[in-house]
């Protein structure tokens, strides 16, 4: 391998690690945050919370319209116009942030008409759709520059915030959702600056906005924005239907086992984003080597992981959330297979912009949006957790499906390189952790 290689797979490996370790942390702080939620509210509150969340945080992503991934993508091609690319993507999402929050209002008034409580909460969250706008793209420059650790520091800001609301209200009895709801607002309404200073900083040239790099930003994302809509109806269509359909308690278990299920997300999100600046200026082969390892290593890692957390389901859920929750199990279990899924789609979909093929998220989230729509409506008011848990189960199967065809199609990796472990790498990938893991404990007892 040329040196230029070598320093390209040192930058990578080292972005790597910064990730895991992030995204482990993350992990533990959505697995307190998830307890305490559940402790705190009860499971007709964290229902509540969940309903008053949905709409707003759909609104928020759809307004953006991919612009965070456009910004990340032109920041990798273009360093030195970094500051352009990231000034005109927080303008123009700010701009289209206006719409959406016109459209959230509509929205929050059909789906909870009958539900005055939690559409008076949920009209207040709109606010989030802004605060969203500002912060994303700065978060996003800092990834698309290969500055990890900036970006890792910057993603881990919204869920601290969110662990030290719940703290919070844990420690003063406050058991109401609308008001965890309104404190984690200014919480994260707090950290918007900071994002914003920090993405200066990591970034290069002229604070400006120039009417072609917003035009060229729209072109990549719009593509990321049509495949938004039926993610997130894919991902959040079930919590919508139960709120409006079913009794909080019901929301509240599921919203638990969903929080549970997504463990194993993470983890796997710390090869995607890694690899995402090396395929966006990469070369043909360079792009075909990096894709091919990134999903093989994927698909182990979600087979293990997601068999591992499935097995703990039954003992730990309970026992960390409470035995209020215990009805939430086989749901859990469920889900745990169906996030393993997600994950890997969520990787291949990083691989798909990485490669500048953006419009194959797009046919990927379209192929599971009409069994997501049908199953539900026809199996949630009878089946309740359980038909919402196999229905995200078989749709994120149909998406995956769809997306390992164009990942073949636009790599010339036959679909059954990226999908089949090999057991080299799987055996090299440990040996490296434990080299890294033994290396740490070496350097924690090196003499001063």
């Amino acid at each position: 391998m040329s040196s230029a290689g070598q320093r390209a797979g040192r930058v990578l490996r080292r972005g790597f690690a910064l990730t895991l370790a992030a995204n482990v942390g993350n992990i533990a702080l959505n697995m307190a945050t998830g307890v305490l939620a559940a402790r705190v509210l009860g499971a007709g509150g964290r229902g509540m919370l969940a309903a008053i969340q949905t709409v707003p945080s759909m609104v928020a992503t759809l307004s953006l319209l991919g612009l965070p991934a456009a910004v990340s993508y032109y920041s990798a091609r273009e360093p030195s116009a970094s500051r352009e690319v990231l000034t005109t993507g927080l303008v123009s999402a700010l701009l289209f942030s206006c719409v959406g929050v016109a459209a959230g209002w509509i929205a929050v008034g059909l789906v909870f008409s009958d539900q005055p409580e939690v559409r008076t909460a949920a009209s207040w969250y709109l606010a989030f759709v802004p605060l969203q706008a500002l912060q994303y793209p700065a978060v996003t420059v800092a990834w698309g520059l290969g500055r990890f650790g900036t970006w890792n520091v910057l993603r881990l800001l919204a869920p601290l915030g969110w662990f030290g609301v719940l703290l919070w209200c844990a420690e003063r009895g406050v058991s109401s959702a609308a008001t965890a709801a309104r404190l984690y607002l200014y919480v994260y309404a707090a950290s918007v600056p900071v994002a914003l200073v920090l993405a200066r900083r990591a970034s290069k040239g002229r604070s400006r906005v120039g009417l072609g790099r917003a035009a060229a930003l729209v072109r990549y994302g719009a593509p990321s924005t049509l495949a938004s809509v039926p993610s997130m109806l894919n991902l959040k269509l079930d919590q919508v239907l139960m709120a409006a359909w079913l009794p909080s308690k019901s929301l509240g278990l599921y919203a638990v086992a969903v929080s549970w299920s997504a463990a194993l997300g993470p983890i796997l999100a710390a090869a995607g984003t890694t690899v995402f600046p090396a395929l966006a200026a990469g070369t043909h082969a360079e792009r075909q080597e990096y894709v091919g390892t990134t999903m093989r290593l994927g698909v182990a890692a979600s087979i293990v992981g997601s068999a591992a957390l499935a097995a703990t389901t039954p003992v730990f859920l309970p026992l960390l959330a409470g035995s209020e929750f215990a009805e939430a199990i086989p749901g859990a279990v469920i889900l745990v297979f169906a996030a393993g899924v997600s994950a890997l789609n969520t990787l291949a979909e990083e691989c798909l912009r990485g490669v500048g093929r953006p419009r194959w998220t797009f046919y990927g989230q379209m192929a599971g949006l009409p069994v997501t729509a049908v199953l539900l409506s026809v199996l949630l008011r009878r089946g309740g957790l359980i038909a919402a848990a196999w229905v995200s189960l078989i749709s994120y199967a149909a998406t995956a499906a769809v997306l390992a065809w164009g990942l073949s199609t636009e790599t010339d990796i036959k679909i059954r390189n990226l999908i089949v472990p090999r057991c080299s790498e799987m055996l090299g990938a440990w040996n490296a952790i434990k080299a890294r893991i033994s290396g740490s404990r070496r350097s924690e007892v090196q003499p001063e």
